[in-house]
C-alpha cells in the first residue's frame, strides 16, 4: 500500500511541470496530492498594482488548510519576486501561526 502525502507549494512561478515529475518518479512509493500558490499570480496583486497582497496570500493558505486540514510538507521559494514586500518568510511565519508543528522546505535558486 503506497503513502498518502499531500503537499502545499509556494512560488512565484507555476511549478506544475515539477510535482508532477515528482509525481511521476515517486509513484510506485507514495500517492500524493498537491496545491500550489503561484504568488505572482493576478489574484494575489493589490488593487492596482503588481505588488503582492499579503492578506490574499494569507487567505489562500488558509482556506486550503480548511479545505485539506493538513499537509505533509510545505515547500516554499525564499525569492518570490517582491522586493521588501513579502518574501516566503513572511508567508513561513504565517504558517507557523496557524499549524505550529507544519513541516516545511524553503528553497531558492538565487541564493
Amino acid at each position: 500500500m503506497k503513502l498518502k502525502k499531500t503537499i502545499l507549494v509556494i512560488d512565484d512561478k507555476d511549478q506544475t511541470r515539477e510535482m508532477e515529475s515528482i509525481q511521476e518518479d515517486l509513484d510506485d512509493r507514495f500517492e500524493f496530492t498537491w496545491q500550489g500558490i503561484w504568488t505572482a499570480k493576478p489574484e494575489f496583486r493589490k488593487e492596482g498594482s503588481n505588488d503582492p497582497d499579503i492578506d490574499k496570500l494569507r487567505n489562500k493558505i488558509s482556506i486550503l488548510y480548511n479545505e485539506y486540514k493538513h499537509f505533509d510538507l510545505i515547500l516554499s521559494d525564499f525569492d518570490l519576486n517582491a522586493k521588501g514586500i513579502v518574501d516566503g518568510i513572511d508567508l513561513i511565519e504565517y504558517i507557523k501561526e496557524l499549524k505550529p508543528k507544519a513541516k516545511i522546505l524553503m528553497y531558492s535558486g538565487n541564493y
